[in-house]
């Protein structure tokens, strides 16, 4: 009896290791969707280029309404500037890091604004 108590506590430990990873492998698909905030900016990596990276942020300032004062990108960098309806600054800046990755950096404001921040990377995933 005490046997087969420890069989089928193991098995029911080894089935929710089992469940547990394919719930990961299933809702991370994106692994590129995990954004760090950090010192008012939020970075992530992405496999994208610098130029799709400025495309996809002027797609989202216009999805958000806020206004491009600049953009510039070549196959090293990226950058566009636009405001907010309240005249926020926003810096959006894409660098090729190799491989077939671009960091993304994005500022809202000179201290940074997590939640604006998280609003614009949302709307330009939807472009890449």
């Amino acid at each position: 009896m005490h046997q087969s108590f420890v069989q089928r506590s193991v098995l029911l430990f080894a089935l929710t290791l089992l469940i547990a990873a394919a719930g990961c492998a299933v809702f991370n698909r994106d692994p590129h969707t995990r954004a760090i905030f950090t010192s008012g900016d939020l970075q992530v990596i992405r496999p994208t280029t610098p130029r799709q990276g400025v495309a996809a942020a002027v797609k989202a300032m216009d999805d958000l309404q806020f206004g491009i004062v600049s953009k510039q990108a070549d196959h090293e960098q990226g950058q566009v500037k636009a405001r907010t309806p309240s005249d926020r600054r926003i810096v959006v800046e894409t660098h090729n890091l190799g491989g077939g990755a671009t960091r993304i950096t994005i500022r809202v404001g000179k201290y940074g604004d997590e939640q604006i921040s998280e609003t614009i990377y949302q709307k330009m995933r939807r472009y890449f």
